[in-house]
């Protein structure tokens, strides 16, 4: 699995480690402030050829921009699933529910897209 979140030490790090959790072997996480540049992030995603992909960040409410970031990247990607050619990447949205509609838009043609609504808890 990769793991695309909005700012490294937080959502990326909790999608990450709810990913472990459930069982997954994370292959790399991915954020829009990790030191990368844009196209190495494509570049890195695209060499790792993930089976799944989880997409997380963002606040209900908030910026609808970083989450739309990291679906154009993952799009650019395009990464190729390393089993079964003619299947759809899955990808796991759990991030800012105002940008969901626009994330299904950017990746359902190329990706199994699939929304989750996160939870604060507090």
């Amino acid at each position: 699995m990769v793991v695309l979140g909005v700012v490294g030490s937080m959502t990326a790090q909790s999608a990450e480690r709810a990913a472990l959790g459930a069982g997954a072997i994370v292959m790399d996480a991915v954020s829009l402030d990790d030191g990368r540049e844009a196209h190495e992030r494509v570049q890195k995603i695209r060499h790792l050829r993930p089976d799944i992909a989880l997409l997380a960040g963002g606040t209900d409410g908030g910026t609808v921009d970083h989450p739309l970031e990291l679906a154009e990247t993952l799009l650019q990607a395009d990464p190729r699933p390393r089993f079964g050619e003619t299947l759809k990447l899955p990808v796991v949205y759990a991030a800012n529910k105002d940008a969901r509609e626009q994330a299904r838009q950017i990746l359902s043609e190329r990706f199994e897209f699939t929304a989750v609504d996160i939870c604060a808890h507090r």
